[in-house]
């Protein structure tokens, strides 16, 4: 009763909120996709389809009115054949509070990741100046909780990827074989997608559209490369600009917006989409079930990287006794 009545406040805050500072119909076309990513009802599918439709739409003339200055200076980019150079290849993972402070899960996927990688970089509140150089007040919108930590990281990944080039990895996916560089040959843009099966209760995203990616695992071949520069701006920007968050997935609908507008970053899309990972949810879907051996070896044989959560409430061993997935990784960790 206590979560369903925080949802509740939290919604109508940001309800409120979004009225206040952008528009009462966005606010509605938002909280009715939230409506429908808390209910799974049987119109789930098409009402959030419409809703999220409406929120691209006053999104596009927003963005278009507001930052028409850096759209401009990367729609020049993209038509002109510049040189690139090829990135890092490196693995960037983020735990603000360092390796030291790391809980059980992310302990165990980061372990996994490295003993599989040779060139893993963890980023940390202590050592981002190192890294990148973030205007002061994104840091005190941080400090005092008008940005999410969430949207700090995305800001991170995006900036990251766009100066170096290389893997953003979320702290909590697990891999199990090395990231395929190779495989990737020249893609210049790779991220962990598939298209899974939809019903009328599913929830429509910006990523279940003519494009699909994953913010927790994404690629970059080349520095400065279009799609993460455009996105990396756009979200300094914007975390410095407004005084509040336009949504809750703001990275998603910019990489959205880039594919519809810059036409090098969708053909670059398309190009991923042809390597899918369809099983990437499957273990989180696993974690508190009865470890079985063989399963586990079926799954990795056909995907190598899985997204698990770490806001849910796995469970080391079953009510029998038995180890779960989730505490067999613990131990493989």
């Amino acid at each position: 009763m206590d979560n369903l009545s925080s949802t509740l406040k939290k919604r109508l805050i940001d309800f409120a909120s979004k009225s206040w500072y952008y528009s009462p119909a966005f606010a509605f076309w938002d909280l009715l996709w939230w409506v429908c990513f808390y209910t799974h009802i049987p119109m789930a599918w098409k009402l959030s389809s419409f809703a999220i439709r409406r929120k691209t739409d006053w999104l596009d003339r927003y963005v278009e009115q507001n930052y028409g200055e850096i759209i401009d200076v990367h729609t020049k980019s993209a038509s002109q054949d510049n040189e690139r150079e090829l990135g890092d290849r490196r693995i960037w993972v983020f735990w603000g509070q360092g390796e030291n402070n790391m809980p059980l899960l992310i302990r165990a996927c980061y372990n996994q990741l490295v003993s599989l990688n040779e060139r893993v970089t963890l980023i940390t509140k202590a050592n981002i100046s190192e890294f990148l150089d973030i205007p002061e007040v994104i840091y005190h919108k941080v400090e005092r909780g008008t940005i999410s930590w969430a949207h700090f990281s995305d800001i991170i990944r995006t900036s990251l990827l766009a100066r170096y080039g290389g893997v953003w990895m979320d702290a909590t996916v697990w891999t199990t074989r090395p990231f395929p560089f190779e495989e990737l040959g020249d893609l210049a843009f790779y991220s962990v997608n598939g298209k899974v099966a939809v019903n009328n209760r599913t929830v429509r995203f910006w990523t279940s559209f003519e494009w699909n990616w994953s913010g927790w695992c994404l690629y970059a071949n080349y520095k400065n490369d279009l799609l993460y520069s455009f996105v990396s701006q756009m979200l300094i920007n914007l975390a410095q600009r407004e005084q509040y968050l336009l949504d809750y997935v703001l990275i998603d609908y910019l990489i959205y917006y880039a594919c519809r507008k810059f036409p090098g970053v969708g053909e670059a899309m398309n190009e991923c989409n042809k390597i899918e990972c369809s099983y990437r949810n499957r273990l989180a879907e696993l974690m508190n079930c009865r470890y079985n051996e063989d399963e586990y070896n079926n799954l990795i044989s056909t995907d190598y990287i899985f997204k698990l959560s770490f806001r849910s409430n796995y469970k080391c061993s079953t009510q029998a006794g038995e180890t779960t997935y989730f505490g067999t990784l613990i131990d493989k960790g």
